[in-house]
């Protein structure tokens, strides 16, 4: 007898294979799913704001050299500086008045075919609202979706964006 928790288990597994989330490294040549996942956060001690940014690596190495061709063809050769460069110039956190809000890479943090990548700034008081605009990778991939949660003053906000979004209110 089919059990419940068997069909789901198994419903599962057939996704999994067919999305080709199991395929093994170096078989499939891309992934199937084109997301990114940023999460704001504000230290009311330190008075700093915090972004987490989680891309796909190889996603994010290939638009960053596009990128930095297209910029400036010495920082093609420089990694790091060219990924957080990439990144700034497609996320941009702006404060309630519309001022966008400077900020600075704090690192970056490979998990598997993730990378997390860190940007900070202080502001001067706490952040109430923010404007957010987050187009990573959308000039690679028209099905780009790209979600942006903040921590805002007790609150929780979720912005999805999606190719052709502008800025968004987190509140």
């Amino acid at each position: 007898m089919v059990t419940v928790k068997r069909l789901i288990r198994t419903a599962i597994l057939a996704g999994i294979v067919v999305t080709g989330l199991f395929v093994p490294r170096g078989i499939a040549s891309a992934h199937p799913l084109h997301t990114s996942l940023a999460e704001i956060g504000y230290d009311e001690r330190s008075g700093m704001l915090t972004v987490s940014l989680r891309v796909f690596a190889d996603d994010v190495a290939k638009a960053s050299m596009e990128y930095a061709r297209r910029i400036s063809p010495k920082r093609a050769t420089m990694e790091e500086p060219r990924i957080a460069a990439y990144a700034l110039s497609v996320f941009v956190v702006a404060d309630r008045s519309g001022t966008r809000l400077l900020l600075s890479p704090c690192g970056e943090k490979h998990i598997g075919e993730m990378m997390w990548l860190c940007f900070k700034t202080r502001v001067a008081s706490h952040p109430g609202s923010l404007r957010v605009s987050n187009s990573i990778l959308f000039e690679k991939y028209p099905d780009q979706i790209n979600v942006v949660q903040a921590a805002l003053k007790g609150r929780k906000a979720t912005a999805l964006f999606s190719p052709g979004d502008g800025f968004k209110q987190l509140q």
